[in-house]
């Protein structure tokens, strides 16, 4: 984790092998691995090793959404929302499976699906501005204005120094 802070990955990529030769079934052990390698860009590795995870430990939701970010990492999103869809079945209360369906349906325009997303999300996990930010650009784009609103001013209230929702808002009321 030391070697992680520094920016050290291949440093890291090594100690985790090593844990992983003592431990093999710890599979923090696993998942850090492969997001160092994810850090390298060493998507053929990380994508392995995903697929061991997810064939050894089949419930473990995490392994799943580090599947779909290597596929936006690709610019691949149709393969990385069916992984998304894949982590949501084996965990519906995975907050940021949610949060990451909701920014593939923003990037395609998709405000309606995007607006539903960010409410999944926002119920699992209310604390986070982004997500409220988020919303309020889908619901601005469905004419839903006072909800827009709403959701700017909560996103200040969650994070008063959140430049984005302030200038939005600001933008928002000028209209």
């Amino acid at each position: 984790i030391c070697r992680i802070r520094q920016q050290n990955f291949e440093g890291a990529i090594d100690d985790y092998t090593k844990a992983i030769g003592c431990s093999p079934d710890n599979k923090n052990f696993w998942y850090n691995r492969v997001i160092c390698r994810i850090e390298n860009k060493d998507y053929g590795k990380a994508q392995e090793e995903l697929d061991f995870m997810i064939h050894r430990w089949t419930n473990f939701s995490n392994a799943y959404t580090a599947k779909a970010e290597t596929y936006i990492l690709q610019k691949d999103t149709v393969t990385a929302a069916h992984w998304l869809d894949e982590c949501v079945k084996v965990d519906p209360f995975n907050a940021d499976a949610w949060t990451a369906r909701a920014n593939i349906a923003i990037s395609r325009k998709e405000w309606q699906a995007a607006d539903t997303l960010l409410s999944k999300a926002i119920h699992l996990r209310p604390r986070v501005a982004p997500n409220y930010v988020n919303r309020a650009l889908a619901r601005c784009n469905t004419n839903n204005l006072r909800g827009a609103m709403a959701d700017y001013d909560i996103a200040i209230d969650i994070d008063p120094d959140n430049f984005l929702a302030h200038y939005n808002r600001g933008l928002l009321r000028q209209q």
